[in-house]
């Protein structure tokens, strides 16, 4: 047995006898304006803690990258970003054994202690927990969850249960964003349906300078009108790559400030025993963006910190992208759609939403598709609603607005 796993199990039986008793300490967490414009520092209490100066619980451990002890509380920066990430993160288990305790791995019921790494840019290994890179593959700006080792390890690697990584901060160039719009922006169908409509005014333009002149120049005129500006907006759209390539934006994040990206990797913790952490799908990245829209209150998530968050892409539940089969890609794990969905789907479900939910997800692993498994999944999970009848209508309905 880990460590790590023994001190949890050990501080768990103490503090039922009495003998050790956790501590409540004043900290400091960051959390949204609310215009939701801005991250701002707020005076929290961070409970359970197993010792009163360190960021340690039963359930959860902060350390800096490859140590092992828990970070000391004190008004040092990377202690400050280290509460943060504690008070959050029990939030989150707080959050989802209210309202998901039947779904959570033994990470969120506290049965194990969970490791969260500050600021480690090594590349995670399978066989060997983690190696060393070279500073041009190192990663920042981002954060992960890790599985727990599954095979039997040497005296050289010890055995690990899941943990969440999060990178540095670090300023980084970031090109193709306006090009990326663009091609998001095609494939959604807004740019053909701007097309459209250019067409379809140019044959009443035309219809209307006929009658005024008498013969068929008005179509002619309006025709070679429409055809220039559909033209001129094609080679704009194809430009923008070269745009991006001469002003190139700039990309920061401090994950470990940001509410969002704390829930979204607990929510990966949590339901590690029902959707596999191990594969990056759009499916579970699409669930652990719904449970942290939940946690935050707000189907907008990412939205821009001129601080602390720049140069990512907003995630937004209320989104109305139509279903393409590009969209079951791990390529587009990343991608809006699967959130939006789920989201919807919640709207729909109202009071019975943490129910459905709940029936629902055991029914779907990682490698599930959104297009055919998801909506199987939920019609089987209302059917035990008493409405349900009624609720199946409301998914129905979310299905085709989605284009599935």
């Amino acid at each position: 047995m880990k460590i790590g796993t023994r001190l949890a199990l050990i501080v768990s039986l103490v503090l039922e006898t009495g003998v050790l008793r956790a501590e409540d300490r004043p900290g400091e967490a960051y959390f949204w304006n609310h215009p939701h414009t801005q991250l701002e520092p707020q005076k929290v209490t961070l409970t359970g803690l197993l010792e009163g100066s360190r960021l340690e619980s039963p359930a959860l451990r902060v350390v800096y990258a490859r140590q092992n002890t828990a970070i000391e509380i004190d008004s040092s920066w990377n202690s400050r970003r280290s509460q943060n990430v504690y008070y959050h993160l029990s939030f989150a288990w707080d959050w989802m054994k209210r309202h998901y305790p039947d779904l959570i791995s033994p990470e969120t019921h506290g049965d194990r202690q969970l490791i969260v790494r500050l600021d480690i840019s090594d590349e995670f290994s399978d066989g060997s927990h983690w190696f060393a890179v070279e500073e041009k593959n190192r990663k920042y700006n981002t954060a992960l969850s890790i599985p727990g080792s599954t095979s039997a390890k040497t005296d050289e690697t010890e055995a690990w249960a899941r943990e969440i990584w999060f990178r540095p901060a670090r300023h980084l160039p970031s090109q193709g964003g306006l090009a990326r719009s663009v091609d998001a922006y095609r494939q959604a169908g807004i740019i053909q349906s701007i097309y459209g409509s250019l067409v379809l005014s140019a044959g009443v333009e035309g219809v209307r300078r006929s009658q005024v002149l008498g013969n068929a120049r008005g179509f002619l005129s309006s025709g070679i009108d429409c055809a220039t500006s559909v033209l001129a907006l094609e080679l704009f759209f194809r430009g923008t790559k070269a745009v991006d390539r001469s002003f190139p934006s700039h990309r920061f994040r401090e994950v470990s400030l940001i509410p969002e990206v704390i829930y979204h990797e607990a929510a990966h913790i949590a339901l590690a025993e029902q959707i596999n952490i191990a594969h990056d799908s759009p499916l579970a990245e699409g669930l652990a963006n719904y449970f942290a829209a939940k946690m935050l209150g707000s189907p907008q998530l990412m939205k821009r910190d001129k601080e602390w968050n720049r140069g990512s892409p907003i995630r937004n539940g209320e989104s109305n992208t139509r279903y393409d089969p590009s969209f079951e890609t791990r390529a587009k794990a990343q991608g809006n759609f699967a959130f939006q969905l789920l989201w919807s789907m919640g709207e729909a479900l109202g009071p019975s939403e943490n129910a459905v939910f709940a029936r629902a997800i055991p029914l779907l692993t990682s490698q599930s598709e959104l297009g055919r498994d998801v909506p199987r999944a939920f019609f089987e999970a209302v059917s035990s609603e008493p409405n349900a009848e009624t609720l199946r209508l409301k998914l129905q309905k979310v299905f085709a607005e989605a284009g599935l």
